[in-house]
Formats: C-alpha cells, structure tokens, sequence
C-alpha cells in the first residue's frame, strides 16, 4: 500500500467540497433558468392552472437555503421537463416525526378520509420560503399564525365543511388568550 500524506488528504476533501458545491449551485440554476419566470405555470386536470414560479430570495433566505432542488424533488434532471413532471415533493423524507405528528392530526385525517382541501405541510409551512418557527417571518412564528390558518380557515366552503357558517374562526383566535403568549 502507497503511503498517502495528510496534505493530499485534506486536498482531495477540499477538492470534493468545492466540486459538490459546483454541482449543487449549477442543479438550483439550472432549475431557476425556468423556475424562475413568474409566469411559468402547468395545468392540472386541464382546469386549473398552478404557477410553477421560484422566488431564488425567498429561497436564499428559507431554512432550506443549503439544499439542492432534487434534494426534496426526485427528478432527473436529464427526464425534465421533456419526460414528464418532477416527482411530488415529499416532506416525511425528511421530517418523518413531523409526519406522524401530521397523519394523527385533524389536518392529516381529513386528506386521508379524502378531504383534498384539508391543510398540507406546505399550506401552513410554505414551499420555497420556509423559515424557522422562530423566525418573525415564519408563517408558523406565533404572531403570524391567525394569518397563516385563516388563509384556509376564512373561507366560507371550509367553515361550511366544519359545520359552522357563521363563525369567523380567525376573530375567534385573535381574541383568545393564546395571543398573550
């Protein structure tokens, strides 16, 4: 066996770092060449239309910031867009305790009973912005939490579906006394 130096060592690691971080900003650019385009949409269900745009700052200031896009979207880059559709983002790839939090939660329910309109992860989390709970920015940061659950809970078809017509569920958490927290 070659004896091997710890210089040629550290070398190779470094050479490697900065190939992965070659690869991984040349994988989010690629994907941000088109991505990136506020108009860029696909339709489902030859109905709806779903814009497939990517804010790279609301990306570069998620908590996500140091991932590469098919970190969390299993494609292959040499299959899209020509091949087909990106795989479905998978957040329990990850997160799998957040996940049996979810699928034991009335949100998690709802969607396995076949409720589609039941809150996902990226209904109260977000996408590509995602932020630590913490965070003031953070859709799931305390203060931001009316807003965030009121943008499914104020709509008249869900309050409808829980079985209250007249209630403003929102108003109701606003005025309770989780706020004073």
């Amino acid at each position: 066996m070659l004896p091997v130096s710890k210089d040629f060592i550290l070398r190779v690691l470094l050479f490697s770092l900065l190939f992965l971080s070659i690869v991984f900003a040349q994988d989010n650019e690629y994907c941000l060449e088109c991505h990136a385009d506020e108009d860029l949409v696909k339709t489902v269900d030859d109905t709806i239309e779903v814009s497939l745009y990517v804010s790279e700052d609301m990306f570069e200031n998620s908590i996500h910031v140091d991932f590469a896009c098919t970190d969390c979207h299993q494609i292959s880059i040499d299959d899209h867009p020509d091949e087909g559709s990106v795989g479905e983002m998978l957040c329990a790839d990850c997160h799998d305790d957040a996940q049996q939090d979810y699928v034991c939660g009335i949100h998690g329910i709802a969607r396995i009973s076949g409720i589609k309109m039941a809150a996902s992860c990226a209904d109260c989390h977000g996408n590509h912005d995602i932020r630590p709970s913490d965070d003031p920015e953070s859709k799931t940061y305390r203060r931001n939490l009316a807003q965030t659950c009121g943008n499914c809970h104020s709509k008249p078809e869900i309050n409808l579906l829980l079985g209250s017509r007249n209630i403003n569920r929102v108003e109701l958490y606003e005025n309770s006394i989780c706020l004073l927290y």
